[in-house]
């Protein structure tokens, strides 16, 4: 079962990396895009995703970082999203 923790830190969305807010080693989530299928949370290797407390438009939950600085940036949630809604940046 994927869990809902009540605080963690979001990952990057599109809209924070349009205003410039990208780090190094992060994913960017488009979050209206997310299904919430939960692949990216179960194949991630360091286990920096989670299943996230807030709904996008189309009733889904989307993922967060429960720990970004864990990310090395592998790409693998980016290669399992069926919905293409994850993009990765390595610096």
């Amino acid at each position: 079962m994927i869990s809902r923790p009540s605080a963690a830190k979001d990952f990057l969305t599109v809209n924070n990396f349009l205003d410039g807010d990208l780090g190094v080693n992060r994913a960017v989530i488009d979050f209206e895009r997310c299904k919430e299928c939960g692949y990216c949370v179960l194949f991630c290797p360091q286990k920096t995703l989670c299943i996230g407390k807030d709904i996008n438009q189309k009733g889904y939950y989307p993922p967060i970082a429960q720990t970004p600085e864990k990310c090395t940036a592998c790409a693998i949630c980016a290669r399992v999203c069926p919905d293409a809604a994850i993009e990765v940046f390595k610096e």
